[in-house]
């Protein structure tokens, strides 16, 4: 692993973390000695892409990313395009709705937005990241990459943790994770019931927009969804992803 491998991991293990990272924990979880770990962090923070705060010495990542994350949401429009159609999405099902894209092994949520229903199954925060495979918009965006690509992702998703793979909270499994994209591919869309909260469940399809892949989901309580309502909520999923990859908001 280079250089900008190492670096590029510790910021993907500092955002992880909303409480901000410690060099010691940082330097075991990404594998490194402490004393390159600390190199790099150094480079990083002359950079303005993590920072160490003077309360308790955790690294978080550095003003640098605000302005290109407000770059990025710019360039795939995120907040012109893609707010709108999440918003209209929530608003004709009434649960919450959820754009994630690719990052590295994972998927992570750009965007979200609230339905009106006053029983909200919220599973995911913008920002948080799953492993690819791990909920349904994540299911839909692997099962969307070719064959060699997924076999990839998987295999490195199920090493062990202290190794680069998926964190042990997940219960990754090869198995169900390649039967989850057969599945998927089979009926057209990703889903799941309870996988990550006891009684909610999911859908979700993969979309394009401004060349970028996107996973659209829905979370919802599966107990008092019918199935007339999950054949709507997958119907307006669908549409939603028809309105991103058309450029329609």
């Amino acid at each position: 692993m280079g250089s900008l491998e190492k670096a590029t991991e510790l910021l993907r293990l500092i955002a992880a973390t909303r409480e901000g990272a410690r060099l010691g924990d940082l330097a075991r979880e990404s594998g490194m000695p402490t004393s390159t770990t600390h190199r790099l962090l150094s480079g990083l923070e002359a950079l303005s892409l993590a920072t160490r705060r003077r309360t308790d010495r955790r690294y978080q990542l550095g003003g640098a990313f605000l302005i290109l994350c407000g770059a990025a949401r710019g360039q795939f429009r995120i907040d012109e395009l893609a707010r709108p159609v999440l918003g209209l999405l929530s608003r004709r099902c009434g649960v919450t709705a959820y754009l994630s894209v690719i990052s590295g092994l994972d998927a992570v949520c750009v965007l979200r937005v609230e339905g009106g229903n006053a029983l909200r199954a919220v599973t995911l925060q913008e920002g948080a990241r799953r492993p690819l495979g791990i909920g349904a918009g994540s299911m839909a965006l692997l099962a969307a990459l070719g064959d060699a690509e997924i076999k990839r992702i998987i295999a490195a998703n199920a090493l062990p943790t202290a190794e680069g793979g998926a964190e042990a909270q997940y219960h990754y499994d090869p198995d169900q994770v390649r039967a989850g994209i057969e599945r998927t591919r089979m009926q057209g869309y990703a889903s799941h019931s309870g996988q990550l909260v006891r009684g909610v469940d999911g859908i979700g399809v993969s979309a394009v927009m401004a060349g970028l892949d996107m996973g659209i989901s829905l979370s919802f309580i599966g107990d008092m969804t019918t199935a007339e309502q999950r054949a709507a909520y997958l119907g307006y999923l669908r549409e939603a992803a028809r309105a991103l990859e058309e450029g329609r908001g």
